[in-house]
């Protein structure tokens, strides 16, 4: 199996040539909901622990930018 790049205008939709892989728009979606969960406990700590990739999701949804907002810099260039 080979991973294939994603074009600039499909980055959040794009699967990789990986059958069944999910997208970055899917992973996202599952990061968000899972934070949101997080950040909505009572606690006043709470520590978060992830691997690289999925970090950028964790602190976009800590920062509460839209997961659409990816885009934004592809069509800047």
């Amino acid at each position: 199996m080979r991973q294939i790049p994603p074009p600039h205008d499909d980055r959040l939709d794009h699967r990789g040539g990986i059958e069944d892989g999910e997208t970055r728009r899917e992973i996202a979606g599952r990061v968000y909901r899972t934070m949101d969960r997080i950040m909505s406990r009572p606690c006043k700590t709470q520590i978060t622990v992830t691997h690289g990739f999925a970090l950028t999701f964790v602190i976009a949804a800590w920062i509460r930018m839209p997961i659409a907002s990816d885009r934004w810099w592809y069509r800047r260039r």
